[in-house]
């Protein structure tokens, strides 16, 4: 839900991306909140964006 939900806004923000380019900064944005803010996510979505946690 939170993936749909930034994919949305950043879409709607940050015009004429590839869906590549929204994938890596989906996952810029999540790698950031695991690795440098720590803040939890659940195990399910670190796994569908292949991030690694540090726990």
């Amino acid at each position: 839900m939170v993936c749909s939900r930034f994919r949305q806004w950043y879409c709607s923000n940050i015009a004429d991306l590839s869906e590549s380019q929204v994938n890596a900064s989906v996952k810029k944005f999540f790698s950031f909140l695991v690795l440098e803010q720590r803040i939890a996510i659940a195990k399910d979505v670190l796994t569908g964006l292949k991030i690694k946690s540090e726990s």
